[in-house]
């Protein structure tokens, strides 16, 4: 044997092997918790913004519905999406809003990456539906404003004549 092949057998050097070993591992474990707040912020603050263009969206779908002011089964059913829409987009806000004070109180790595993966799941869902049912209550608007209202108030395609004008000439009978 060598003298190199006889150091590492000894028992000091397997020793010292595994504690810095040990030591490298725990290293890396004390900082994931701050990194993963750190990217839990990121993303919340990402979504906030979402949420605020949703939000605002929102809002314009709002003016563009009062403006038609149909009332029909139609109109109702699109009212219906609109508000459950506009109540996710609410409570996803206030989740985002609670989220540094939810994250304050989590201290273990298992239950912040937990908290993480469920509000990056929830979040991403969330707008998803939103914007799926913003998308079809704009279709409805859209195609509520491209019909008219009642095909009576439609102005006829000849004008009738004016008051002061006489009376249009009737053709004769057929002998």
């Amino acid at each position: 044997m060598t003298g190199d092949a006889a150091f590492a057998k000894t028992p000091g050097v397997k020793l010292l092997v595994v504690l810095t070993a040990l030591s490298l591992a725990a290293c890396g474990k004390a900082n994931d918790i701050p990194a993963i707040k750190a990217e839990a912020e990121g993303m919340m603050k990402n979504y906030q913004a979402r949420l605020d263009d949703l939000n605002r969206r929102a809002d314009s779908i709002m003016q563009r519905g009062n403006a038609i002011g149909v009332t029909n089964p139609d109109a109702q059913n699109a009212s219906r999406m609109f508000a459950q829409a506009k109540g996710k987009l609410e409570q996803l806000r206030g989740n985002v809003g609670n989220s540094a004070a939810e994250m304050g109180k989590l201290k273990d790595k298992l239950e912040l990456s937990r908290y993480f993966d469920r509000m990056s799941r929830e979040l991403a869902t969330g707008t998803m539906e939103i914007n799926a049912d913003f998308d079809t209550v704009e279709a409805w608007i859209t195609l509520a404003e491209a019909k008219p209202t009642q095909v009576s108030s439609r102005q006829p395609v000849v004008p009738p004549p004016a008051p002061d004008s006489p009376p249009a000439p009737t053709p004769d009978p057929v002998r």
